[in-house]
């Protein structure tokens, strides 16, 4: 069973929004995530070392899952989730490609829409032919109990930025201005912000 969701961007805020909404919709929590070598996950992959993203490693921490990076050039480490690209480019993007004929422009929203109910009437209880069972049976009867719980509150997705002090005592952040201690002057600090959901 997979979530589907349309991104205009690629970035670690949208990354993160992702994960959180996934969670959300199995009303669980996997005990690993195994994620592609995208800068929003992982910084740098190699096989004996893995610089994670910061703020990823901040929300694998809150809804406590592991993240295990594929190793980088081996694309069978993520077969399922290729398949499925390919599922969705000939089946719902064909419908998609389809309609855009007859509207002028479909919206993020519109498509979102038509993806969600893609989703539930046709991806979900399709057959998967080598398993003989709809990956709506599979998630229930299989996966679903061994989802972990989610936690009471939704994790709060943050940025992690570098910044140097000025000598006024203070940073830019989105242009805004922040003070910050006046021995800092001149040095590159660390700034962590909270970023809208």
């Amino acid at each position: 069973k997979a979530f589907r969701q349309l991104v205009w961007s690629q970035d670690a805020k949208s990354f993160l929004k992702c994960h959180i909404l996934a969670f959300e919709h199995f009303n669980g929590v996997p005990e690993i995530v195994c994620l592609d070598n995208l800068k929003a996950g992982v910084i740098k992959s190699s096989v004996d070392n893995d610089m994670l993203n910061r703020s990823y490693k901040e929300l694998a921490e809150y809804y406590g899952f592991m993240i295990s990076p594929c190793l980088p050039r081996t694309p069978e480490h993520k077969g399922g989730v290729e398949n499925d690209i390919k599922y969705n480019k000939s089946n719902f993007w064909a419908q998609i490609r389809e309609k855009q004929k007859t509207y002028l422009k479909l919206t993020l929203k519109e498509a979102q829409e038509d993806l969600d109910k893609w989703d539930k009437e046709v991806a979900n209880v399709r057959k998967i032919r080598v398993m003989r069972r709809s990956p709506e049976e599979i998630f229930t009867f299989e996966e679903k109990d061994a989802l972990k719980s989610l936690p009471n509150d939704r994790f709060e997705p943050t940025d992690w930025f570098q910044c140097i002090v000025r000598k006024e005592w203070w940073i830019i952040h989105e242009s805004s201005y922040y003070s910050v201690p006046y021995n800092l002057i001149g040095k590159t600090v660390q700034v962590r912000a909270t970023t809208d959901f």
